[in-house]
């Protein structure tokens, strides 16, 4: 896999959203705050900017937008303009229905796992990580570490309470012994419309 499709895959992981600054967000650090809606908000009409680093010196960021375009219930359709995939909040977390699987499951909590997609295993492995990007210092993040499958993937994300995920790194690595190539996600910025007041964001144009 090149850099070109693995960063269209952080595109597709990265399809439900970010936000932020420097607070872990309007629900506080309790444990109400490491709840999947909280930790992965959506909303009609909340839309996110992202940049992908692909690793090569002196080459400008990529930057990606993804935006909620329709909302059915509790099903969500996000867009990042090349491709779209529907979320469901679920009383069990976050499932991605294009891809069969869980993004968040309840309870997220240190050692937690369940599957992931691509066959992959994911495990909750820090209630209190803290990151720096484009849109500012977050902390009592969560990060979720993603392993197995047969794709040679592993994925890092780092969501943050109120907020979403503002940190991904997609790691491809090679059945030959060579360097894993590696692209990562990093929030610019966001508008998460109703639940701007209160909570660390950007105000982007959501139009």
């Amino acid at each position: 896999m090149n850099k070109l499709s693995l960063s269209s895959l952080l595109c597709v992981l990265l399809l439900a959203g970010c936000g932020g600054a420097q607070s872990p967000g309007p629900s506080g650090p309790g444990p109400e705050a490491y709840a999947p809606a909280n930790l992965y908000p959506l909303g009609e009409g909340y839309v996110w900017s992202h940049e992908h680093d692909d690793g090569i010196p002196d080459t400008p960021h990529a930057t990606a937008v993804s935006r909620v375009i329709r909302h059915d219930g509790e099903r969500y359709e996000v867009s990042n303009g090349s491709s779209s995939d529907s979320f469901e909040v679920r009383p069990g977390g976050i499932y991605q229905l294009g891809r069969s699987a869980w993004v968040l499951k309840a309870p997220i909590e240190v050692g937690a796992t369940w599957p992931a997609s691509g066959g992959r295993t994911a495990r909750v492995t820090s209630l209190d990580e803290r990151v720096e990007v484009p849109a500012g210092r977050f902390e009592a993040c969560a990060r979720i570490e993603e392993s197995g499958g047969d794709a040679g993937l592993s994925v890092v994300t780092i969501f943050c309470p109120g907020v979403g995920p503002v940190w991904t790194q997609v790691t491809q690595h090679s059945d030959l012994g060579g360097a894993p190539v590696e692209v990562v996600a990093r929030l610019l910025g966001c508008n998460l419309r109703d639940r701007n007041e209160g909570t660390p964001c950007f105000d982007i144009d959501a139009d």
